[in-house]
């Protein structure tokens, strides 16, 4: 049984309690899936999403129906078309209108931020996220746990339930009764669910929302996506230069995160020399 993590004000994981038992609770966040503390994560970035990063030391989650994924927060097939044959409207008829209401409501009421779960980089990553002059930040999914259970000036964000998961990746298409009953256990769980397209992803995710609060006018006073108050020399461990950069941006980088104190922290992607590289060129 897998199971989640509790974690407490300091960031420390706490007990262990089965993934059946979905629990929201204040001031905590839900660590979901067979993912550990110590566990490497990346995030691929522009130049110009990086330095907004740093200069304003907030991480911007994005609300879940701004993706382009066009099954983001999707059930499956099945889910549908059972719903559509129990709800019966007004005139006689069948609809599944209630349950695409539902799936409309849970992306409205959700952020994500998304990070890779990996020890090595992906040349698709850095092509499809960052671009040829981009960098890419690692950490761990224990300071991203950290960073949620520090609490922000915003207090509207405080009160949100926090959660890190692993993205399972499923058809959504497929006609399985188990796949179809672990998507209803949960409002959130077809948001810890992706394509199978995307399975190169490696997904881990943080989920931000508000499905369990109900004051007035919420989804208007949130916006499109939250500032999340983060301390960006405790978050990051690495910053990578992607392999395909000019020698001048990788210079520039160095120089501006000096003033920040980080100039240390800057180092060429792993596939940016060759082994031939390494003994021959150095």
């Amino acid at each position: 049984m897998e199971v989640f993590h509790l974690v407490n004000s300091t960031g420390h994981l706490g007990g262990n309690f089965p993934s059946t038992k979905m629990l929201v609770l204040f001031g905590v966040v839900v660590i979901e899936g067979k993912i550990n503390s110590s566990d490497k994560v990346l995030r691929y970035m522009s130049f110009e999403k990086f330095m907004d990063m740093v200069c304003r030391a907030k991480l911007y989650v994005s609300r879940a129906d701004s993706f382009d994924d066009g099954f983001e927060g999707n059930y499956t097939q099945l889910v549908y078309e059972i719903s559509k044959g129990i709800t019966v409207t007004s005139n006689g008829t069948t609809s599944n209108q209630g349950i695409i209401n539902n799936t409309k409501e849970i992306k409205e009421s959700a952020f994500i931020s998304c990070w890779t779960l990996s020890e090595s980089e992906s040349m698709a990553l850095w092509k499809l996220y960052g671009g040829k002059n981009s960098i890419a930040i690692e950490t761990t999914v224990g300071s991203l746990d950290t960073e949620l259970c520090t609490q922000n000036n915003n207090n509207l964000i405080d009160l949100l339930n926090k959660r890190i998961a692993k993205v399972d990746y499923i058809d959504h298409k497929s006609r399985d009764e188990g796949l179809a009953r672990e998507l209803l256990t949960s409002r959130r769980a077809p948001l810890m669910k992706k394509a199978k397209a995307y399975s190169y992803e490696q997904e881990i995710r943080i989920i931000i929302d508000h499905l369990d609060h109900h004051l007035p006018d919420l989804k208007e006073r949130l916006g499109a996506g939250l500032d999340v108050e983060i301390n960006i020399k405790r978050l990051i461990n690495k910053i990578f230069v992607s392999p395909l950069a000019d020698i001048w941006f990788f210079n520039l980088l160095k120089r501006i995160l000096k003033y920040h104190g980080m100039s240390d922290l800057v180092l060429w992607s792993n596939m940016r020399s060759t082994p031939i590289d390494e003994v021959f060129t150095k």
